[in-house]
């Protein structure tokens, strides 16, 4: 049993030591593994207590299928370089999943972004003027220059501006009259000759009406064709009186209709 301790400790002081001796040798895998573990805690972040969380192990098979991928490109390479017809993988499919597994991420929850570095700012120049230079004639009091008052704030200039003198406001005039009262609009005589020969028609007559509703000037705007109906309208409208239409000038047409 002893005997069996004791070749156990040696077998595992050979393989500490081969390990310690990969990690020391440039050409080993195994050479900055300290780094390189370092730089992915990094990314990761810190391991919580259960374990890694999802992002982090997704983070992890993405750099593992992003390293698998780069060793099949360079084991394409390394084919074609050797002049073999015959090729082990689709070079476009490699570089599509190169493409998609090793763009870089964003930086995990609990990484912080480095702060960027301050950039120096030349120090400001503070203008300084020079001494007037007073002239021999000039009295002892008048060789510095005069001090110009200072301005006094935008609102204190505006309060010491009288205020300006505005124009009471024009009294609101009174409303116009409107002329009120019925409506008196007899229709006009159809002359029996005129209704015997058959005679009709429509007499657009214009009226010019006073503030009181009553006909100021009368004309004929259109005539029916017949004179005499024309006469017999425009006699019939200057008698009219309209309050709903007062100071206004209205078109009234006027229908001469014969019975049958």
């Amino acid at each position: 049993m002893g005997k069996f301790l004791k070749w156990s400790g040696l077998v595992a002081l050979l393989v500490g030591s081969a390990a310690f001796a990969q990690s020391q040798d440039p050409g080993s895998p195994r050479a900055g593994n300290g780094e390189r573990g370092r730089e992915l805690l990094s990314v990761l972040g810190p391991r919580p207590a259960g374990g890694f969380s999802p992002l982090q192990q997704q983070e992890l098979s993405r750099r593992v299928r992003c390293a698998a991928t780069r060793q099949q490109i360079q084991d394409e390479l390394d084919v074609e370089a050797a002049g073999t017809a015959s090729s082990l993988y689709v070079m476009s499919e490699l570089r599509m999943i190169e493409k998609e597994t090793c763009a870089p991420v964003p930086l995990l929850p609990g990484m912080q972004p480095a702060a960027p570095a301050p950039v120096p700012q030349a120090p400001k120049a503070s203008f300084v003027p020079p001494p007037v230079a007073a002239s021999a004639s000039q009295p002892q009091s008048q060789k510095a220059s005069p001090v110009p008052p200072s301005t006094p704030p935008r609102a204190q200039q505006l309060a010491s501006k009288p205020a300006p003198v505005t124009a009471p406001p024009a009294a609101a005039q009174p409303a116009k009259p409107v002329a009120t009262g019925p409506a008196f609009t007899p229709a006009p005589d159809y002359p029996h000759d005129e209704m015997a020969a058959g005679h009709e028609g429509v007499v657009m007559v214009q009226l010019a009406m006073n503030a009181d509703g009553s006909v100021k000037a009368a004309a004929v705007a259109k005539s029916c064709g017949f004179p005499v109906l024309d006469a017999s309208a425009l006699a019939a409208a200057k008698t009219w009186r309209i309050p709903a239409a007062a100071g206004r000038t209205i078109n009234v047409p006027l229908t001469f209709t014969a019975q049958q």
